[in-house]
């Protein structure tokens, strides 16, 4: 087996490790969900950037 076929085979298994484990995934953006900063002040930029990263973990958790 070549250097690069031994690298990618290693790569994947570290990929298939940390994402194939759908469990962990399911407790990390829960635990991203419900750590957020709080938003102090109604900043619209604060208030997008809430949203956005509140919508982008729970379309990750209906996947």
């Amino acid at each position: 087996m070549s250097s690069d076929a031994r690298s990618y085979t290693e790569a994947w298994n570290l990929i298939k490790g940390r994402f194939g484990n759908k469990h962990l995934v399911f407790q990390t953006h829960l635990h991203c969900l419900f750590t957020q900063p709080v938003v102090q002040t109604e900043a619209p930029n604060m208030l997008k950037t809430l949203i956005d990263i509140t919508n982008n973990h729970v379309r990750a958790l209906k996947t």
